[in-house]
């Protein structure tokens, strides 16, 4: 048998069997929903605490927030997070600090594209 022979002969069968092994693999889901479901998580106990006067518990979670929004480059997440953190910011009268944050949440929004009225 020749080598071309012999590579037809088992080569096929090979790459065959590497497709459907493949094509079989259960697909991989990117972590990013679970990240983005997190973060949200963590928006709804910040704001508890917000509400319940906790302003400087309020920051360091939406802080956390705007941290993991970054981690996962979710633009949209960060502008809200920062923005949370600047209110939070305000209401600790930390003004200097809630004006960077506010001109970072409307970095991040303009990046991405959202509406930054608020």
């Amino acid at each position: 048998m020749s080598v071309r022979g012999a590579i037809a002969s088992h080569g096929f069968p090979a790459v065959l069997l590497c497709l459907t092994v493949s094509c079989a693999a259960p697909r991989h889901e990117p972590e990013v929903p679970a990240a983005a479901d997190r973060i949200a998580q963590g928006f709804d106990v910040a704001r508890r605490a917000y509400e319940q006067g906790e302003f400087a518990q309020a920051r360091a979670l939406y802080r956390q927030a705007l941290m993991r929004a970054r981690a996962i480059d979710d633009a949209a997440l960060a502008a809200d997070a920062a923005y949370n953190v600047a209110v939070s910011e305000i209401a600790l009268q930390n003004y200097e600090a809630a004006d960077r944050l506010l001109h970072q949440a409307a970095y991040d929004a303009a990046r991405a594209s959202t509406d930054i009225a608020e």
